[in-house]
């Protein structure tokens, strides 16, 4: 009796240890939501979570200043690619946003501002062979101002 207990904690322990590795592999497999630039970031706050749908969709949006530019980042001037992939998630978070209505539409203002400064750039990442995951960088270096729109399906 006493040695069945042994062997059940035993299992326990394995399936814990198993379970823990397989979760700790998992999340490595999945990028940080600004690791394109994380070690340049000074300050970033989420300032839209979605609701979470079906599995891991989720669009949400990031405020980040930099303390540094990097050469590594690919922004690129503002164009009718960036047009189409922005208006699509702004149009998406608007739907999302329910009972925060104002918030939304006062952080899609400030957005919409950082877009027609001068100087303001862009950088699309994709993740996944459909797209499970792309991210929108939307950055003007002279006022140290960006956004990160994420949507994961």
């Amino acid at each position: 009796m006493h040695r069945n207990k042994k062997r059940i904690m035993l299992i326990f322990i394995v399936i814990a240890v198993v379970s823990g590795t397989i979760c700790f592999w998992c999340y490595q497999q999945v990028p940080n939501d600004l690791s394109e630039m994380a070690k340049n970031v000074a300050e970033n706050k989420l300032e839209f979570k979605s609701k979470r749908s079906f599995g891991n969709d989720r669009l949400d949006v990031y405020s980040f200043s930099l303390e540094k530019m990097s050469k590594d980042m690919k922004f690129k001037d503002l164009d009718e690619k960036f047009k189409d992939k922005y208006e699509n998630l702004i149009d998406m978070m608007k739907i999302d946003a329910d009972e925060k209505k104002e918030d939304v539409a006062g952080l899609c203002k400030q957005i919409a501002k950082l877009t027609e400064t001068d100087g303001t750039k862009y950088m699309y990442v994709r993740y996944g062979e459909i797209g499970q995951m792309s991210k929108l960088y939307i950055y003007n270096a002279s006022i140290n101002k960006g956004y990160l729109l994420i949507l994961e399906i």
